[in-house]
């Protein structure tokens, strides 16, 4: 009696072979090559039975480089199970491994960035079991460093910045509230990313309380007033580009302005 993995193997098979006889042709000579080293290799991994799945899905659409992508990714895991299996590690892997115990720390996430590391692991995905690995790292020793109470300096000079320049504006809590989540859990690049944005949005609307706005958005909110045509979900757009301009996010107004002018001069085409 077949296994269920075994039946997906052989519905794999006969479904391909069907496809090859109702197109009368056979893979080009290298997908062919691929097809025969995934089967002379097969292991089983987790995922592996919608990774073929996927390989079949795109030969039939005759996307073949898909094909040949998939391919070597399953291959590649394949090798990588078979070795991991055979009680082998790369030696990269197990420094890693060795490094992310040896200064352990706990960490908001850190049981789930763990588990994503067994997982890819056990699939065969060594570059991202490295990625992982390398972000666990990272993240305990920044964790560390915000323990023993110390704050890198340019992060420092952020967090005055804000406290220094502070001003109401929509989504300011959830914002502040992101770069402190980033730093309890040791993301230090996603704080001083999350800091130079509410910076730049504390800024912006102290310039529009101030009365002034950018000489750029004035003219485009001047075009889009006086080529004002309507259009599905014009009311939307304009109520979009507002709320931007009110959080001091100019870069989206200014992509949203653009927006607006184009589809109202490609309406006034169309009529």
């Amino acid at each position: 009696m077949k296994t269920a993995p075994s039946l997906l193997k052989y519905a794999a098979i006969v479904l391909f072979s069907l496809f090859c006889m109702v197109t009368e042709a056979a893979p080009p000579a290298d997908i062919q090559r691929f097809f025969q080293t995934i089967e002379q290799e097969e292991i089983n991994y987790p995922d592996r039975a919608s990774d073929v799945a996927a390989m079949i899905r795109y030969y039939k659409s005759g996307e073949f480089d898909l094909v040949r992508f998939k391919a070597k990714q399953i291959i590649e895991k394949q090798r990588n199970v078979k070795t991991t299996k055979g009680g082998k590690m790369p030696a990269d892997i197990q420094r890693f491994f060795q490094t992310i115990d040896k200064e352990e720390i706990n960490y908001p996430d850190r049981a789930s960035d763990v588990a994503a590391m067994i997982r890819y692991y056990k699939s065969g995905e060594f570059d991202l079991v490295r990625f992982k690995a390398k972000q666990i790292i990272e993240k305990q020793r920044n964790v560390k460093t915000t323990k023993g109470n110390k704050i890198p300096a340019d992060i420092q000079g952020f967090f005055q910045t804000i406290d220094k320049e502070e001003i109401n504006y929509p989504d300011r809590a959830s914002d502040v509230a992101a770069m402190i989540r980033y730093y309890k859990s040791g993301e230090f690049d996603l704080v001083r990313f999350k800091a130079k944005q509410i910076i730049e949005k504390q800024r912006n609307v102290k310039t529009t309380k101030g009365g002034k706005i950018p000489a750029d958005i004035q003219r485009a909110l001047q075009t889009i007033d006086r080529e004002e045509i309507n259009y599905p979900d014009r009311a939307s757009d304009v109520g979009a580009m507002i709320r931007y301009f009110k959080s001091g996010e100019f870069d989206l107004v200014r992509f949203k302005a653009k927006q607006i002018i184009e589809k109202q001069r490609n309406v006034r085409r169309s009529r």
